[in-house]
């Protein structure tokens, strides 16, 4: 998802059924919906909701080039387009968590844009084939240091793991102690700027 500059994060009911970019899939789940059930799987609980979600999944058919990923109930969208990030901000502007843009100079590569401040480095995580306790256990104990989210913490703690999940540092020297940590399982280094 290195090729877009613009990204919209949404909070889209039933977001996992937009996977794969698979319309005529996520039209037919639609289509099922009963408000009047209670959807747990789906998390529609309103028409409201299901009036969103049939709209995000009309305008993401109207995009020609972009990328989805799917974190239930968010669905980030990539995009070089900022008029279709616009289209599908403007369905509800209640329903976006937060929109990205590059910076007027541009952004060279290994460089990730964030809102939150703070942090100068995202690190993803390659394959693992041990656990990481000790790692996770200094990550915790220095929690000014290092930010662990929810999923890269119990991927760490796993004996195998296929990676992919990832986590931020605050400065050099905590990346140089992450560098002795986990090796040859850091998959990739981002520096991170300041978005806006």
């Amino acid at each position: 998802m290195d090729q877009y500059g613009y990204k919209a994060v949404l909070i889209v009911p039933a977001a996992q059924w937009f996977r794969s970019k698979n319309f005529e899939f996520t039209e037919e789940k639609l289509g099922d919906v009963d408000v009047n059930i209670n959807n747990t799987t789906s998390r529609i609980r309103t028409p409201a909701d299901l009036e969103y979600a049939k709209k995000v999944c009309a305008a993401l058919q109207s995009i020609l080039d972009y990328d989805i990923r799917v974190e239930t109930p968010l669905i980030s969208i990539y995009t070089n387009n900022p008029q279709d990030i616009d289209k599908l901000c403007n369905i509800d502007p209640d329903r976006v968590k937060y929109i990205s843009k590059p910076p007027a100079n541009g952004i060279s590569k290994n460089t990730v844009i964030m809102e939150q401040e703070g942090w100068d480095y995202k690190i993803t995580l390659g394959r693992t084939r041990q656990s990481y306790e000790n790692f996770v256990e200094w990550a915790e104990n220095g929690k000014d240091l290092v930010k662990l989210t929810g999923g890269c913490r119990s991927a760490l703690l796993r004996n195998n793991h296929w990676g992919g999940s990832h986590f931020y540092v605050k400065n050099d020297k905590a990346l140089t102690m992450i560098r002795v940590f986990l090796g040859g399982s850091i998959s990739r280094v981002d520096q991170v700027v300041k978005a806006g």
